[in-house]
């Protein structure tokens, strides 16, 4: 009698987390992770099929999959990693599988062909430069004006973003960056003054869908590290519409095909402005702050398109979700309490504090370094904010 079991659909992730496994596996997947061993966990383990340890971005992955891919064929690679975005794509190139293609992570990956893009495309974009001096700093600075931005062209999580106010800062601006991105070219940007703003999508097949308008908050200069999102947006509606219609026409023009994007935008006197964009969901917990406030989780949607199921973009009602992260003046901790009371706080969603007496604390220069954070759902953004508030009143840190 022959046998009508259907054989679950292969899927690659390049990267990945504990929930996002799990998300796949539910969806019907034969899942291989490739993955860094250290941020493997044992909890990991029940949703995952095969595991090959080594960093996103290492450039054996391809012929590896492709030598897997021989054997036992896969259906779809994915990553939502921004460090493995670029070897998914490779992957789906060369395997002609299920996958985002190459050309749209190329472009939001490096920051330079990104601007380039936008000038070709007619859409709105920063005025900008490619800078490899001090002296060509200083001559983009004279024709835009002070204060200008420097940042790596393939930068990532606000590191090595200087606002530079005058000459004598540009040469160790300069160095600096050159230092930690030896392989990254440094971007000159003209300083636009206005509200930054993220905008949360999903795609399929080429159509797109705007989910969210986020709120961001930021400590400023000189680096820019967010320390907070909030869904939806304050702005007016009328902004609203022209930062959804500049998005819409912003992936089609680079040929997003499928799953999350996150859209980053300051908006002036001017209009609104791209700063940068992934072919991704949003860090920080946006994409939960998505779910929490419209009910989509862009993860489930993309593994249902990917597992051959049209994916349903149905837009709830708005509630009012946000983040805040911890920020303390330098110091030492001497004792922290009361975290597990904020935890239980109505509303309250996650409650994380890396946190413990004796360490040291400094203003944090990247977002790598944020040491806690909060998440709540409230029926408003307004009655969100209010819940982390209270809960951070509940969270005592003594420091000597």
């Amino acid at each position: 009698m022959a046998n009508d079991t259907q054989q679950p659909k292969r899927m690659v992730m390049i990267g990945g987390w504990n929930s996002l496994y799990q998300k796949a596996k539910e969806s019907g997947f034969d899942v291989t992770v490739i993955q860094d061993k250290s941020n493997l966990k044992p909890e990991d383990l029940p949703f995952i099929n095969h595991i090959f340890t080594l960093p996103l971005d290492h450039p054996d992955i391809p012929d590896l999959v492709e030598v897997l891919h021989k054997n036992n064929p896969f259906d779809c690679v994915v990553s939502m990693n921004e460090m493995g975005l670029l070897t998914a794509a490779i992957i789906k190139e060369r395997l002609g599988i299920i996958g985002n293609p190459l050309q749209p992570v190329r472009l939001t990956r490096d920051k330079e062909k990104m601007r380039e893009h936008l000038s070709r495309s007619h859409l709105r974009t920063i005025p900008h430069a490619i800078v490899s001096s001090v002296s060509e700093t200083l001559t983009f600075a004279e024709k835009y004006g002070w204060p200008i931005i420097l940042k790596p062209t393939m930068g990532t999580g606000s590191m090595q973003i200087y606002k530079l106010e005058s000459p004598h800062e540009v040469e160790q601006a300069v160095d600096s960056i050159k230092q930690a991105f030896p392989d990254s070219p440094v971007l000159a940007e003209k300083f636009l003054v206005g509200t930054e703003i993220s905008v949360e999508a999903f795609s399929w097949n080429g159509e797109h869908h705007v989910i969210a308008v986020t709120d961001k908050l930021t400590t400023g200069a000189p680096s820019f590290v967010e320390i907070g999102h909030s869904i939806p947006s304050a702005l007016e509606d009328e902004i609203i519409q022209e930062v959804q219609a500049y998005t819409l026409a912003f992936l089609s023009s680079i040929g997003h095909q499928m799953g999350p994007s996150h859209t980053e935008m300051i908006v002036t006197e001017d209009g609104p402005y791209i700063i940068e964009s992934h072919t991704r969901a949003g860090g920080d917990f946006i994409y939960e702050l998505t779910e929490l406030a419209y009910g989509i989780d862009v993860f489930t949607l993309t593994f249902q398109g990917m597992a051959g199921k049209e994916p349903l973009v149905d837009i709830q009602s708005p509630k009012g979700a946000a983040i805040r992260y911890l920020t303390l003046p330098e110091g030492t901790i001497r004792s922290i309490e009361g975290i597990e009371q904020a935890m239980t706080q109505e509303g309250i969603v996650r409650c994380q504090m890396n946190l413990s007496p004796g360490q040291m604390v400094a203003p944090f220069k990247n977002s790598m370094e944020r040491y806690g954070w909060i998440v709540a759902q409230g029926q408003t953004v307004e009655d969100a904010l209010e819940k982390i508030e209270k809960a951070l009143q509940t969270i005592i840190i003594e420091m000597g």
